[in-house]
């Protein structure tokens, strides 16, 4: 509970768009520009993860988002502890079931992207990310930022499985 999975799929346009490049990670420079992110919120009843799809606020598992990846990492929040995370990250994470995916990328809590879900399921904001740009629009939150965040490290890439 309270890991974020982040993703990209080689297949699909959003990767195509963004392209291959390497992202600056506080571990070192890191060979992956993830397209998609999602929160883990734990087993309950038929879904582990919440993530804002094309189908809107989704209930997935694992196995869910790795069917739609090539290449899949897990990123923790260093200053999120247990306490946390159970008491504030999971119940917001789940209170946003019935928000729309955002087709405009407009910041805010009104509809939502994929790393919106994750950065605003985070009430006090302990989660440093990177508001950088990632096609030269205007700053927002996006995968990349998640995984450039300041206080996240990397648990585990699929990657390092090869």
């Amino acid at each position: 509970p309270g890991d974020i999975i982040l993703g990209l799929d080689e297949k699909k346009l959003s990767n195509i768009i963004i392209g291959k490049a390497t992202a600056e990670h506080a571990d070192g420079e890191v060979n992956f520009i993830p397209s998609h992110a999602a929160l883990c919120v734990a087993k309950e009843e038929d879904f582990e993860v919440a993530e804002m799809t094309h189908h809107h606020y989704t209930r997935s598992t694992w196995e869910d988002v790795c069917y739609e990846a090539t290449r899949v990492m897990i990123i923790r929040c260093t200053d999120w502890d247990e306490k946390y995370i159970n008491e504030k990250v999971i119940p917001t994470c789940l209170s946003f079931k019935d928000k729309k995916y955002d087709i405009v990328f407009d910041q805010g809590k009104k509809e939502l992207i994929c790393s919106e879900l994750v950065y605003f399921s985070d009430p006090e904001r302990r989660l440093k990310v990177n508001l950088d740009p990632v096609l030269g629009f205007k700053p927002y939150i996006s995968p990349v930022g998640l995984l450039k965040g300041k206080n996240i490290e990397i648990v585990w890439d699929s990657d390092k499985e090869k």
